[in-house]
């Protein structure tokens, strides 16, 4: 129960850094994707991010422990200017950030799958 309490006081703590981290994910998610479908050298058939994930999974899981570790490091560098980063919080705002990465992975499951067009234009 008291670990329940210490995570709504966290996620209230940090909301800025949540909604910040959410905007640098997704203006960084284009040139990601790209990058990855550059990679295995396919065209962009695919109509949405989530019919990528689909066909490449192990995209996904990289994407989702980009996005964990994005988030991670926010929280951190925030409560560590509080002056409250111990061992715990540590445990808890990884648990946290597991939490809102997968939030944001199945965000963006159907948000359009990016192309070289549109990317200067968005």
């Amino acid at each position: 129960m008291a670990t329940r309490h210490i995570i709504t006081m966290l996620e209230k703590t940090l909301r800025v850094e949540t909604e910040n981290t959410i905007s640098h994910l997704s203006s960084s998610l284009s040139d990601r994707i790209l990058s990855q479908s550059a990679a295995v050298h396919e065209s962009n058939c695919y109509h949405t991010i989530g019919e990528w994930y689909k066909n490449h999974f192990l995209f996904q899981q990289d994407d989702f422990l980009w996005a964990k570790y994005v988030f991670y490091d926010a929280y951190c560098e925030a409560i560590k200017k509080q002056g409250h980063l111990t061992k715990r919080v540590r445990q808890i705002l990884e648990s946290l950030a597991r939490k809102h990465g997968k939030q944001y992975i199945a965000s963006i499951l159907n948000m359009p799958f990016p192309n070289e067009q549109a990317k200067g234009t968005a």
